[in-house]
């Protein structure tokens, strides 16, 4: 697979491709900004969801399709390891480090667990950090008998490690960014990151690969009608709360829908720029979905210290979480 470079068609499959865990029946969405690669290369990443639709496997996708028997309107996986069999994880198996797995699972165990501890506190040297670990490792974005039931959707569709690289072999078809300058000469990031904006093809010599701005709107009506056919009563957006999410979801669902919401905490980021938060209810046929879009919570990244992002996490859980959870059919 060295010399592997992404074809149109794998591009439309991923397209479709929204994310995992069981996107149907979770309890809470989470809307990130794209899909890591988990250890795995990004060549790795992109055969295991597209092989689902181009090998015998296809038959088993049909279980996981927004509309039955549809992928091109929508697919999942509901186990993100179960795509990688027969490939060699480069890194050991279990805890996926960083803030922001850390922070689901922080907000469905305190919703979980009828315990004293608190799931709020930032030393990994404690009890409830070790079970933090555990839980993301286990049980995020997976499949549950109990619990909360958690489930991964992503706004961009192509698979990275981080969003400070490009991979201008594996995708230089869409762009040929340099490795360290992501966003330079870039139209599918240029119109991803921007869905409410204009969008100028002519500027990029490889916008002939796709529509991209195209490609915005369709994945917004895909993600859009698996946010409505899905139970979950809560979309939790985490970082950038004022960015491209939240303009993708007004692509999606309209204008002026989203309110800042208060936190008693000091919302202060490093530079110290106060940091918002922002709410909106949908109303569904079915039911109401509450999307909440917070800062990152992380010291440095987005608040002056680490007690105040987990703080901001804490009144998040209790104050506006707790009553949706207590009250879910």
């Amino acid at each position: 697979m060295e010399d592997w470079r992404l074809s149109k068609a794998e591009y439309d499959i991923l397209l479709s491709y929204i994310g995992c865990g069981d996107i149907l029946n979770a309890d809470i969405l989470v809307f990130g900004n794209e899909e890591g690669t988990g250890g795995y290369t990004v060549t790795e990443n992109v055969k295991a969801r597209t092989r689902l639709i181009t090998t015998d496997e296809s038959s088993d996708v049909r279980n996981y399709c927004i509309e039955a028997n549809n992928w091109r309107e929508g697919f999942y996986y509901p186990d993100f390891e179960g795509l990688f069999t027969g490939y060699e994880k480069k890194h050991s198996k279990g805890f996926t480090k960083g803030v922001f797995n850390a922070a689901i699972a922080r907000l469905c165990l305190a919703h979980e667990r009828n315990s004293q501890s608190n799931w709020f506190e930032g030393s990994p040297n404690t009890d409830e950090f070790c079970v933090i670990k555990e839980y993301i490792g286990d049980k995020l974005y997976k499949p549950k008998t109990e619990g909360i039931q958690t489930a991964l959707i992503d706004w961009r569709p192509l698979p990275r490690s981080t969003e400070r690289k490009w991979y201008p072999n594996e995708y230089g078809a869409v762009a040929l960014s340099p490795e360290d300058k992501p966003n330079q000469g870039n139209p599918y990031l240029a119109a991803f990151n921007k869905p409410k904006g204009r969008f100028k093809p002519q500027k990029y010599s490889t916008s002939s690969f796709s529509d991209f701005k195209e490609d915005t709107n369709l994945r917004a009506r895909i993600i859009k009608n698996a946010l409505t056919k899905s139970r979950a009563q809560i979309l939790l957006g985490i970082g950038g709360a004022a960015g491209f999410k939240k303009d993708a979801l007004e692509l999606m669902f309209g204008k002026n829908l989203f309110s800042s919401i208060p936190f008693s905490c000091d919302m202060r980021n490093s530079k110290g720029q106060l940091q918002k938060a922002f709410k909106a209810e949908i109303s569904l046929d079915n039911r109401v979905l509450y999307i909440f879009l917070i800062p990152f919570p992380s010291a440095g990244l987005g608040f002056i210290s680490q007690e105040n992002a987990l703080g901001m996490l804490a009144e998040l859980s209790d104050k506006y979480l707790k009553p949706i959870l207590m009250n879910k059919n």
